[in-house]
C-alpha cells in the first residue's frame, strides 16, 4: 500500500476523532446541566486525534505498517458520515438520545477495532494504540453508568 493511501486513512481516522469531539461539544452546549461531562469527552476525542496525527512521521518513515485486509476506507467514511448525520440531528433531542447515540458511537469504534489496522514494530507506538483503545473502552464505560445515574434520577 503506498504512502499516500496509509496518510488517507490516517487523516479519515483523524476526521473521526474530531467528529466525535464536535458531537460531544454539541452535547455540552444542549445539555449544560452535564455539559462538563460531554466536555471532557470532547477534549479526549480531540487529543486521540493528536495522537493519531503523531503518527504520520511513522507512517512516512515505514516504521507503521497497516495490514490492507484488515481495514476498509468505506468503512471509515461511512462512520465520519453517520457521526456527522447525528450532529445535524441534535436540536430538540433529549438527555436520552445523547446517551444512546454516545454509547452507539463508542460501541461502534470498539466493535470495529479501528486502531487495530496498525501492525506496531515499537513498544511506544503499541502504547499510543493501545491508549486509544483503552481510552474508548473508558469513553464507553463512563457514559453508560452517566446514563444509567441519569436513569437512576441522580443526573437532571
Amino acid at each position: 500500500m503506498n504512502i499516500e493511501v496509509k496518510l488517507a486513512v490516517l487523516e479519515a481516522l483523524v476526521k473521526n476523532e474530531e467528529a466525535i469531539s464536535r458531537l460531544y461539544e454539541v452535547f455540552s452546549r444542549q445539555f449544560q446541566n452535564i455539559g462538563d461531562f460531554w466536555e471532557q469527552l470532547a477534549l479526549e476525542e480531540l487529543s486521540h486525534a493528536r495522537a493519531i496525527r503523531s503518527l504520520y512521521p511513522r507512517i512516512k518513515d515505514g516504521s507503521i505498517g497497516f495490514n490492507p485486509d484488515r481495514f476498509k476506507m468505506q468503512a471509515i467514511e461511512y462512520f465520519h458520515s453517520y457521526v456527522q448525520e447525528l450532529i445535524m440531528k441534535t436540536e430538540g433531542r433529549d438527555l436520552v438520545w445523547a446517551f444512546s447515540v454516545a454509547v452507539d458511537v463508542e460501541r461502534s469504534l470498539l466493535e470495529s477495532q479501528f486502531f487495530s489496522v496498525f501492525e506496531a514494530d515499537s513498544k511506544e507506538l503499541r502504547d499510543i494504540l493501545n491508549k486509544l483503545a483503552e481510552d474508548t473502552r473508558r469513553h464507553f464505560k463512563n457514559i453508560k453508568e452517566a446514563w444509567d445515574r441519569f436513569r437512576g434520577g441522580d443526573l437532571s
